[in-house]
């Protein structure tokens, strides 16, 4: 039976109790997998789930531990930042996992593709399974657990035929790696973008600052998902 381990590299959650700890597990259980926690999935410092000790040991270890099959992280929020330049990424290429992760941790992800050639999944975290799964996001997570292939029917604001490695996620967070060595090399990707809970200003200051840095040029598709903002520009 393949195991699953939930880590917490990025915010802690709140409130979490054991009846909602069993819903998660339980969720995977049902699918015929074997679920556990990191060690520190549960701790609480200032807003992270643990130090970045605690999140650094719980990360690299579950590379590390030959009967984990795939990572998932618990939620989103903040911190993989801080984890980047401490991560032992000859730990995470000599050991390679199915990632799963949204949000915070897209920059743990594009760093893991950067220095350790390790694709991953984005759009699914453990905390959703808190409430109803979306059918659609319970479909194609368990056609990535299968490593199944899939097919997206989306509406097209340009017409056109490329083909490439899909690199992206949480604009904020994609956006927060350039400049630094984590940022991977965009020539010949196609770009996935999303964000919610942004003032619209903030969304377009992203956009022009990838434009700035000539990332559209470079790549030879772009996916866009949800954008749903707050407050006026």
């Amino acid at each position: 039976m393949k195991q699953i381990r939930i880590i917490a590299p990025s915010s802690y959650v709140p409130g979490l109790d054991s009846i909602e700890i069993e819903r998660i597990t339980n969720f995977f259980k049902k699918l015929r997998y074997n679920v556990d926690f990191g060690k520190h999935s549960f701790n609480k410092y200032y807003f992270f789930a643990g130090n970045d000790s605690e999140r650094l040991t719980d990360l690299e270890n579950a590379f590390k531990d030959e009967d984990v099959d795939f990572i998932v992280i618990m939620r989103g929020g903040v911190g993989s930042l801080h984890l980047l330049d401490k991560i032992d990424y000859k730990i995470v290429s000599q050991n390679p996992k199915l990632f799963f992760g949204f949000s915070d941790s897209t920059a743990l992800q594009n760093a893991f593709f950067t220095k350790a050639g390790l694709p991953s999944f984005t759009g699914f975290y453990a905390r959703e399974l808190l409430k109803p799964l979306p059918l659609l996001t319970k479909k194609t997570l368990l056609k990535c657990l299968k490593n199944e292939k899939q097919i997206f029917k989306t509406p097209f604001l340009s017409q056109g035929k490329s083909s490439g490695v899909m690199l992206g996620g949480n604009m904020r967070m994609f956006v927060s790696l350039l400049g630094t060595p984590y940022f991977p090399e965009m020539k010949d990707k196609i770009l996935i973008l999303e964000d919610i809970g942004e003032n619209p200003y903030k969304i377009d200051n992203m956009f022009m600052q990838l434009r700035l840095a000539g990332i559209f040029d470079k790549i030879v598709g772009l996916i866009l998902g949800d954008f749903s903002c707050v407050g006026n520009p």
